[in-house]
Parts: structure tokens; sequence; C-alpha cells
């Protein structure tokens, strides 16, 4: 079997076969070590000696001598062609004339027909494709007389565009170099990589292997780019503060490359390899003028997630903390459009949905502030920040509750460990006797245990009722109010403020399925086949619940995700045979475990009628869902 690396040997030796080629020659064409062509060279010796052609060594180099034409040719045509050309897909064809035209500063069509064994035909099929892919990043082609193509553009825009089609991530995580960066082998790469990680380690700059790996891409671009004397310019607007180790970094960088490669960066490609790096993760004490207001421009975004979805992420100090030091360090590197690669994106996308909708809106605040877009790699980064709070969110989620004991200290204290150990998900937060209950300040408990009967006692908490041993058939109502909790936590989730609408003006229940669907069917959030569903679902039986309140729905098909709606009609309307002014619209999957129990709870919710008289005045939705779960 003829190797893609064998292949590109032979080809290179028939086409100068009038003169010698050294191992050191092909081992950069190739980006291996002159030892690895030998060994090719070797193998390919005995392979061609069946085939009409043999390898000659001399002290000069090699050279490939043909016995007889037509063996050989039958070789050429069954197995080089084979293996040296270019796939038949578009896309392979497409990427090939990419590296191509990304490593040479010119290139005709013959030479992109030679190298990638293809017609010109066959080029001048793929190169819309071709000039649609460089212009997502601002690069046009020019074809001109004598030259062939050369590309225009920003060259830190072609410098991204090289950094993505000649260096790439593979599912290893490990980076293959493109042999077509000539004079640049992959173990040139690792010995670079090394050497950065030691400058960031005695500097102390700290970054992750995925962000070490993308500084190295880039330094091995620019590295190229300088040798061609393609000269980066950048933007006079851009105002940033970086860090003294960070520039220290470059210019240690940028020495090293003088000694190994023969090549020498300016004062331009050293502030650009620093914008690369990104300045160092800080304590948000130590910030000082960065250039970007990074700290109110994170509680601007905050404030709209909070008033978007209702959920309040200003008490996690450390998500705070993440968001600021992320874009402190980022944000040098968005100016310059370079994309942090992020092996996670599709995890990201699937299972933590909730924490990738907040990123995006995060996202779209930023780029009102600063005028730049974040990447779908960087809305996935910053996901990872909400996806962590969330986490943390659930495991201090705990009830808070106080234990209500009049058998003395010894017994409120053994009945506290007991649940303390029980149940990890309570938080005890007192152990009072009952006489005193009336003088506490009970609005942040969620939950009395009490061993003493408190009939008479007029509170607005879940009260239950326990052994001062704590029997099972205690454990087991404890458990049951836990499951409950849950269920309403579910509940509140589904309800958000872009699906809360108020002072419906309505005269039919059909027309107030109507208003609502509407709008939701304009944002995106239902179709038109589910809106006719719901209908359906009415006219097969009506869907009052209670006195002044509806719960028409439909099972969730086409719709990725449950969805429910809350409308607050200005006046109350004959829905079928009863009065409704509050209507609760579902879509609901089924297969969730909790939405099946969601009718239930609302039904139990909105039983009271005095709890009614007071949601219909309401119209904020935080309000109305503290008055619903009361």
């Amino acid at each position: 079997m003829i190797s893609d690396r064998m292949s590109k040997i032979i080809k290179e030796l028939n086409s100068s076969k009038k003169s010698y080629i050294n191992s050191i020659e092909l081992a950069d064409m190739l980006g291996v070590s002159s030892r690895t062509v030998k060994r090719d060279l070797k193998e390919i010796s005995e392979i061609l000696k069946n085939n009409g052609a043999e390898v000659e060594a001399t002290n000069q180099g090699y050279r490939l001598i043909i016995n007889e034409d037509e063996l050989f040719s039958q070789f050429i045509n069954e197995n080089i062609s084979s293996s040296a050309e270019v796939s038949g897909k578009k896309s392979d064809k497409v990427n090939g004339i990419l590296e191509l035209l990304l490593s040479n500063i010119y290139i005709n069509q013959d030479k992109i027909a030679d190298e990638l064994y293809i017609s010109r035909s066959s080029i001048n099929k793929v190169m819309m494709d071709v000039k649609n892919v460089l212009s997502e990043y601002k690069i046009t082609i020019q074809n001109k007389p004598h030259y062939g193509y050369i590309l225009e553009g920003n060259e830190i825009d072609i410098r991204n565009c090289m950094v993505k089609f000649l260096t790439q991530r593979k599912d290893d995580n490990s980076i293959l170099i493109s042999n077509r960066l000539v004079g640049f082998k992959e173990e040139d790469y690792y010995n670079l990589l090394e050497e950065i990680k030691n400058i960031f380690k005695d500097l102390k700059i700290t970054k992750n292997d995925i962000e070490i790996n993308y500084i190295t891409r880039y330094i091995v671009i620019s590295i190229f780019r300088v040798k061609y004397n393609c000269e980066i310019v950048l933007d006079d607007n851009i105002n940033i503060s970086l860090d003294n180790s960070v520039i220290s970094a470059s210019k240690t960088i940028a020495k090293k490359i003088k000694e190994r490669f023969k090549v020498e960066f300016t004062f331009e490609d050293i502030l650009y390899i620093s914008y690369i790096i990104g300045n160092n993760h800080i304590e948000i004490k130590e910030l000082d003028d960065s250039g970007i207001s990074v700290e109110q421009m994170v509680i601007h975004a905050i404030d709209k997630i909070k008033n978007e979805y209702d959920i309040d992420f200003f008490r996690d100090g450390t998500l705070l903390k993440g968001l600021i030091n992320h874009l402190y360090t980022s944000y040098s590197r968005y100016c310059l459009n370079v994309t942090l690669d992020n092996p996670l994106i599709n995890l990201i996308k699937s299972k933590y949905i909730e924490a990738y909708n907040y990123s995006i809106l995060f996202s779209k605040v930023f780029k009102e502030e600063y005028g730049i877009s974040m990447t779908e790699e960087d809305i996935g980064y910053i996901a990872l920040h909400f996806a962590a709070s969330l986490e943390r969110s659930i495991m201090n989620n705990s009830l808070k509750a106080i234990i209500v004991c009049s058998s003395g200290v010894g017994t409120a204290e053994l009945l506290k460990t007991r649940i303390t150990k029980k149940f990890q998900n309570i938080a005890i937060k007192g152990v009072y006797p009952a006489y005193i209950l009336d003088s506490l300040e009970l609005s942040d408990i969620d939950l009395i245990i009490s061993t003493v009967n408190l009939e008479g006692v007029s509170l607005e908490k879940e009260v239950i009722n326990v052994s001062p041993l704590l029997t099972d058939e205690d454990e087991e109502k404890i458990n049951e109010h836990i499951k409950k909790q849950r269920d309403y936590d579910y509940l509140q989730n589904l309800m958000s403020n872009d699906l809360f609408f108020t002072n419906i003006e309505a005269s039919s229940k059909e027309e107030v399925i109507e208003i609502m669907t509407k709008i939701m069917i304009e944002r995106d959030i239902i179709t038109e086949e589910t809106k006719e569903h719901i209908l359906k679902r009415e006219e097969m039986s009506s869907t009052e619940i209670t006195n002044l309140v509806a719960i028409p729905h439909c099972i969730a098909k086409e719709n990725k995700n449950s969805v429910l709606a809350i409308g607050i009609l200005k006046r109350p309307i004959v829905w079928d045979k009863s009065q409704v002014q509050i209507v609760f619209l579902g879509v609901l999957d089924p297969k969730v475990k909790q939405n099946r129990k969601v009718f239930s709870m609302l039904y139990k919710l909105t039983k009271k009628v005095d709890k009614i008289k007071e949601l219909v005045n309401i119209d904020e939705l935080s309000y109305f869902k503290k008055k619903l779960f009361k």
C-alpha cells in the first residue's frame, strides 16, 4: 500500500527526475524529519524495482531512473494518482486549493492542478466555493497576469484564515501542521510549544492547553508570513492596556524565533502576538484601566438577563468574577477576530441549553457595547460560566427550615442532627420553642418542622409535624415535601417574562388563544400547527380548572422545549361555563416527568379565590410568582 507521503515523494522525484533532490529538501516539503524520508525512500526503492524504475542514491541526493516507461506509467496511474490526488469530494478540492492559495504569495492554475492532481476545469468548478470561504474572512482573490492568483485583504484576516486551514486541531487535541508550510516541520511546532510553556511558567502567565496551542499556531503562521515580508498593521483604535508580563513574554518569544528560525519580528509583530496571548487572570480588585469597562458591561448584561429571563445572577460573585476575568483576558483577541477552538461546543449547545441562551444575550450586550461580535465558540465558553453558576445554585438551593420543639435542648439537637444527616438539601436555620414563633422573621424560611401541634397559630409557611425521634413515617412526609418543592421549582422555571401577558382585551376563549399564540408564533416560540392543536384540544373539552382560571394546552410535537405562557385578562370572560381571567397556556412534552404534574400543580395553587383576586391585579411576573407559590 502506497501512503500519501510516499506518493508525494515519488511525485517529487518524478517531476525533477533529471536532477537530484536531497532528503532535507524532501523533509521540509513534507514537514517530517529527514530520517523519516530516508526510511520511506528505502521502501519506495523496493516497490519501484518491480514497476519499471529505481531510486538512485548518491552524495548529491536522490534521483529517479525509469527503466521501463510503460510499466512505470501503469504503476503511476494505478497507485500514485489515486492516493496523491485530492479526493473526489468537493469539500476536499476546496480545502486543497485554499491551502495552496494561503501558503503561496501567488500561484497559477497549472501549479494548483499539478499539486492536487486535478484538471483546470475541476478548479474552475469549485472556485466560487473557495471565494465564498475566503469572503468569510474578508479576503478576495485577484488573478494577475504572469503571476496567477493573489490573495488580497487585511493581514490580520489572512493570518486568521491560515490558522484555520493550515494548522488544524485533531480529535485528540494534537495539532496537524500542513506540509504546505514549507520549511516548518511538525517537530518545530512542538519544540516551539514547549518553549512558550516555559516562558509562560517563568513569567507566571496562566493559560490552559487549548489557549497555548492556539497561541503557538498563530506564532507559526506569523513566522511564515514574516519570512515573506507580509507586515502586520494594527488598528490605532484598539486601546488596550496589556500586562507587562505579556509584553515580556512576546519579546522573549520573538528572541527565540530569531535564534531558531532566523526570522526577526518587528515591534508591531510583538504587539500582535501580545494581543493573541491576552492578559493574565488577575483578582478583580487589581483591575485598573484596561481600556474597557468590563465590570460595568458584565453588570449591564446580567441585569438584561434578569429582566429577560427572570433569573438573578447578581448574588453569584464567582460568576461575576469569572465573566469579568474572561473578558479581561480575551478582549484583545476579540479585537483581532481570533477564534479560540472550542471542542465542547456541540455538547454545550445540547446539554446546557439554558446557559447557552443566557450567553447569547450576554454576547449581544457585548456587541452593543464594543461593536465586536463573539463567535459561536466564544459564546460557548461564556455559557460554561453560566452553567457552573446554575450548578452552584442547585447545590446551594437548600430548603431553609426551622425546628419547633418543646422537649428540651437535647431532644431538639438530636432531631436537628438526624434531619441534617438524612436530608442534605435541608438547611436548619434554628431551633425554637413554639411560644416565640410569632416574634420570628420567617420571610426567608421555606419550611417549619415541628414536634408540637401548631394548629391555631397563624403561619404562612408549610408545617410538617414529626416525632421528636423522627420515625420512618416522618421521613416520608419530609421527602414528599421535598419532591413537591422540586416540582414547584420546575414549574417556576417554565414561566418567563417573554411569555407573561397582561391587560388582554378579549371577549371569547378563541380570541384569547389567538392573541397569545400570535405573539408566541411571531417570537418563534411555537408554530401555526401548535396553535391549531391547542384549539382542537379546547374543542374536545373545556380547560377551565377553577373559578377564574383556564389552562388551554396541547402536547409538544414539533416544539423542542416545553413552554408555559401566562395571560391576565383586563376583565373576566365566560370561557365555557365559568368566568375566567387568568389563562395558563401550555405546550408540554409528556416525556418529561414533571410536565405530567404541571396541571395538577396549577389546580392546587389556584384553588383559593382570594389568591386569584390578588393575582389578576399583578403586572410583573416576579410578584405574580411570589404570590402564586406562597
